[in-house]
């Protein structure tokens, strides 16, 4: 492990420094659905705070957007229910979990904040807590009155994204970097997503209708949905014993059909020739329809009924 060792990031006011040569303590992951964050168990000798050097310099925010590795944005929308710090006891400096969103114009909005916390053992320290968060969002951490050197852990690498805020504004404010970082500090957080919402189910459309008249070969329907109409011929109602002998009977409807609903609709019977030659003989044809209505979206319901076409009156 190296010996005692500190940065300065110029302007930034990042100082870091060394720690004893102990081993870091690492801390059981308690059971979620998915931890957001860098890989806090880790062993490294630098450790540090924000603003130390520079009391303008505080309270200070520092996010980490990329960590090759790690997951750092909220796959899904859910709650943080406990967060996890690396560092060493300092007691006068305090943290906080912030939540952020990073916008397109690359300003970064804050969602949620949560209680202040201190570091109470050398390690991995684990904190409860509660804050919404939105599938994309990221976290970060709060520095805010960091009086005593040194702190929270961090370790430097290829491939990372990172930038410090100074006075990051309440929650619902935007604001721009400070500065970008090419180090991370050890902390993560745990994200218990939201249970996909069940969708209300559609309750089906109503494929009730009645017949309310038949004048002179329309048909008029109440239906109780929108939807569509076809009529044919149900042939004459017999008897098994006489259905062969009927094979032969010509059919006196053709297909018909029509949309419409809710409410009143209309459809054709649409004779056919040897209909038409009975209507003409006779002044009336009786005929038998099968009524099927189809609700958009619904099952189909049928009907079966007998019909009495009339001849038309001269008109007078």
């Amino acid at each position: 492990m190296d010996a005692e060792r500190g940065r300065s990031l110029g302007l930034v006011g990042l100082v870091a420094g060394a720690l004893l040569a102990s081993a870091v303590a690492l801390a059981p992951a308690a059971s979620a659905d998915i931890t957001i964050g860098a890989n806090v168990n880790q062993t490294t000798p630098h450790s540090g705070t924000c603003g130390f050097s520079s009391p303008a310099q505080r309270p200070c925010t520092f996010i980490t957007s990329a960590v090759p590795g790690q997951t750092m944005n909220a796959p899904c929308t859910g709650t943080i229910t406990r967060f996890r710090l690396n560092g060493l006891v300092k007691p006068a400096n305090h943290y906080r979990l912030r939540v952020v969103r990073r916008n397109a114009d690359g300003s970064f909005t804050g969602t949620a904040t949560s209680a202040q916390v201190t570091i109470m053992a050398e390690g991995v320290n684990e904190y409860a807590t509660s804050l919404p968060i939105a599938a994309g969002e990221q976290i970060g951490i709060d520095f805010q009155d960091s009086t005593e050197e040194f702190g929270l852990r961090w370790v430097e690498g290829t491939g990372v994204g990172a930038a410090y805020f100074y006075a990051f504004p309440a929650d619902g404010g935007s604001a721009f970097p400070t500065g970008p970082a090419t180090f991370y500090y050890l902390f993560n957080a745990d994200i218990a997503c939201a249970p996909a919402p069940i969708p209300t189910p559609v309750p089906a459309p109503s494929n009730e209708f009645k017949i309310v008249k038949l004048k002179g070969t329309t048909l008029t329907l109440s239906l109780a949905s929108a939807g569509a109409v076809s009529v044919t011929d149900a042939g004459a109602k017999i008897t098994a014993s006489a259905a062969s002998a009927l094979k032969a009977k010509p059919k006196l409807l053709k297909p018909s059909s029509s949309k419409g609903g809710p409410g009143q609709a209309t459809v054709k019977l649409k004779l056919t020739g040897a209909a038409k030659k009975k209507l003409k003989a006779k002044g009336k044809v009786k005929v038998r329809a099968k009524i099927v209505f189809t609700p958009t979206g619904g099952t189909a319901s049928t009907q079966v009924r007998p019909f009495t076409v009339k001849k038309p009156k001269p008109a007078k």
